[in-house]
């Protein structure tokens, strides 16, 4: 994990409770409005978290964000299937986070509307397809990720009811509507949601059957299974969930087992199979220890699921698959002969030519300086690598960019980098293709000034005159609805 130093944060400017929203306000939401869909839903997202705004300015901003997340370019939220420390899915991983896709930002809208008014928080909620999730290919390197919709229903279930509608079971039959299972993915997130709810014992039992039924004859694709493998640790608490209601939670391993057997023997991918299962640190929290070792799908069922009569499942003829082909595309390392000039250049950047690393001192000297500008200028003229598509070239040159930053001391040199990483990203919007691949290293930029305003600061009006309508927007509004670090952080 990457530590910040954190000097000083961006003082919560004056808002003015109970009354119209502020000039500078108005004009950012005014901007935001002709925003591309998911940046425009974004931004009305973070002022009206802001709570000393009028509280129907808030909803009319949350409505607004939930009618134009409908036209973000990305329906549903995607995350890498499986991580490789060599390679993209560090970047699609962070980028896919942001929550840019219409399915997240409606379900923000939802969770924000949630205190204000519960009633039409539900309605909203009723307004939002239940995820349809189609079959992935061995080519496609990223799976679905529906768990904040299920986290935002069991909110919804828990809240927004009087008590009359909860004894007519309006909750349950909420909760039902969304029960059906078409995907790997949604077997974790569900089973969380109804281990939880707060249901009576008949209502629990009779969705647990639904769940059970579900997953009976479910077929899912390898890159979704692969993607879904620690779903074991919520089937396990789901079986406690039945334990603790006197139920029999015996037909539920049962048919996770078969479940687990029938993916385990069908066609797989080459790169599912590649995957090393292997626990980081026993100093990691345990709820991640535990989603590493549900990852080795079936020790984890055989350890921690299974119950007599149930039958352990085999390591050999219950594991071996029908068939393997097929591999993510777009997710390899930056290996052309183009992108290994630029890392040779890299190098010579963090050592000397007797390989010793450049101190502080020396990175601060003129000829170390001469170095960072002459890199740069070669970063700049790196159009493209041979083999690659336009958006892998995107996320390889982001990513020098990113690295750059990490190695340069605070002073000019890096201030340097980061106007450079700004014209860029000014040019680059098409090249990236997908519009919240290409946002990743803007947020990146504003989060680095905002959590740096004493030495990085004065950068934050060379955003907001930015030729990017989104940067220029997005550096407005750090300062109207600054994010607290643990936002900002984990994009880095």
């Amino acid at each position: 994990m990457k530590h910040v130093t954190l000097l000083l944060f961006f003082p919560f400017l004056p808002l003015y409770a109970g009354a119209p929203a502020p000039a500078e306000v108005q004009a950012l939401v005014d901007t935001a409005r002709g925003a591309p869909a998911e940046f425009a839903a974004d931004a009305l997202l973070r002022v009206a978290g802001l709570d000393k705004l009028d509280k129907a300015y808030r909803m009319e901003l949350l409505e607004d964000a939930f009618r134009l997340a409908a036209g973000a370019q990305q329906p549903l939220k995607r995350r890498p299937a499986f991580f490789q420390f060599e390679g993209q899915t560090g970047f699609l991983e962070r980028a896919w986070s942001q929550d840019l896709d219409a399915m997240s930002l409606r379900m923000r809208v939802v969770a924000l509307m949630l205190p204000l008014d519960p009633a039409r928080a539900r309605h909203l909620f009723t307004q939002t397809p239940a995820p349809s999730l189609s079959r992935l290919t061995c080519e496609d390197p990223l799976a679905y990720d529906v768990s904040l919709f299920y986290t935002v229903l069991g909110r919804v279930a828990a809240e927004t009811f009087s008590a009359k509608e909860i004894q007519n079971e309006e909750p349950f039959r909420l909760v039902s509507r969304y029960a059906a299972i078409q995907s790997p993915a949604q077997l974790g997130p569900l089973a969380h949601l109804l281990a939880t709810a707060n249901l009576k014992d008949a209502q629990f039992q009779a969705l647990l059957a639904t769940y059970t039924t579900g997953m009976k004859d479910l077929r899912g694709d390898d890159r979704s299974f692969t993607f879904a493998r620690p779903a074991g640790v919520q089937v396990r608490e789901l079986a406690e969930a039945a334990r603790k209601r006197n139920g029999n939670p015996v037909p539920l391993i049962e048919t996770y087992r078969g479940y687990l057997v029938r993916q385990l023997t069908g066609a797989r991918c080459n790169d599912s199979l590649r995957i090393d299962v292997r626990l980081v640190s026993e100093s990691v929290p345990t709820s991640l220890r535990k989603d590493q070792e549900a990852m080795n799908e079936a020790a984890y069922f055989n350890d921690n699921l299974r119950v007599d009569p149930i039958r352990p499942i085999d390591t050999r003829e219950e594991q071996m698959p029908s068939s393997a082909a097929g591999e993510a595309e777009g997710v390899g390392a930056c290996g052309s002969e183009e992108c290994r000039d630029i890392g040779r250049r890299y190098r010579d950047l963090l050592f000397t030519p007797d390989q010793r690393a450049w101190s502080n001192e020396e990175k601060n000297s003129g000829e170390w300086q001469n170095r960072l500008k002459e890199y740069l200028s070669a970063v700049a003229d790196w159009k493209q690598d041979t083999g690659a598509t336009a958006a892998e070239h995107f996320r390889f040159k982001s990513s020098v960019y990113t690295d750059l930053f990490n190695a340069v001391p605070n002073g000019s040199g890096r201030e340097r980098v980061l106007r450079a990483t700004l014209t860029y990203l000014q040019q680059s919007r098409q090249e990236a293709g997908s519009l919240l691949e290409w946002f990743l290293p803007a947020n990146v930029l504003i989060g680095r000034i905002a959590l740096d305003p004493l030495g990085l600061g004065p950068l934050l009006e060379d955003l907001k005159a930015s030729g990017d309508s989104v940067i220029s927007m997005y550096a407005r509004l750090e300062q109207i609805a600054p994010r607290n670090p643990d936002k900002i952080l984990p994009l880095f």
